[in-house]
């Protein structure tokens, strides 16, 4: 019986590229994405944006640039998961001041704005600890009728505690309460050490007792 030789189609590839991404491996999505071109399958805008999260395990935030822009040039319009991917690749990368460019360019090439990108480029700056930066996004998430959620608080309340700002993250734990935004343990933890450091009694205790109240009406 003669063998037939089956060549796989976009959807195996995606497929493929997607479980690479996934078991954060880019190297073996990178091999994936080369074979396809051999066989001369066409990638689509799936397969750019898995591609563009798998640089981000790599710190390849070069190469995830290099997939946004062959999207552009291949007709792909790029979407806000590919940019926030590619947003938070360039995070990964300790890459903020790109992270910001790319937050930038989904609003003058006009492709909306959800918090997943916002998130994303808030990460990026609480890790270069640009504090002054991520406040600065949390007023334009503000003024754009964004709701910012837990993962975004986090990275706030993470970034002022690092920049010894003890007051800021207190304000910003409050306001998370208050947009009905149930903070987690490791959001009062990280307020909580903010507080001791800067040897803050009063405000260690409240936030103490918050912290049992919390956990009773759990």
């Amino acid at each position: 019986m003669d063998e037939v030789l089956v060549t796989p189609d976009k959807v195996t590839y995606n497929a493929v590229i997607s479980a690479c991404e996934k078991s954060r491996q880019w190297e073996p999505a990178e091999k994936v994405f080369i074979d396809m071109d051999w066989w001369g399958v066409l990638p689509d805008k799936f397969t750019c944006s898995s591609l563009i999260s798998a640089c981000g395990w790599g710190k390849k935030w070069e190469q995830a640039i290099d997939f946004l822009r062959y999207m552009w040039v291949s007709s792909m319009k790029p979407d806000l998961i590919s940019y926030s991917a590619a947003i938070t690749t360039c995070a990964k990368s300790e890459q903020w001041e790109r992270s910001l460019a790319l937050l930038r360019e989904t609003r003058w090439k006009h492709l909306g704005e959800n918090i997943m990108s916002y998130n994303a480029a808030i990460g990026a700056c609480s890790q270069a600890n640009q504090w002054e930066l991520v406040m600065l996004l949390m007023l334009e998430i503000d003024e754009r009728k964004l709701r910012p959620n837990v993962i975004t608080y986090n990275s706030v309340v993470t970034s002022l505690a690092q920049g010894s700002r003890w007051d800021l993250a207190f304000d910003v734990l409050m306001d998370m309460k208050g947009n009905k935004t149930l903070p987690r343990e490791i959001t009062y933890n990280t307020v909580l050490q903010a507080c001791r450091s800067a040897n803050q009694t009063e405000l260690v205790e409240k936030l103490l007792q918050e912290m049992k109240q919390t956990e009773q009406h759990a």
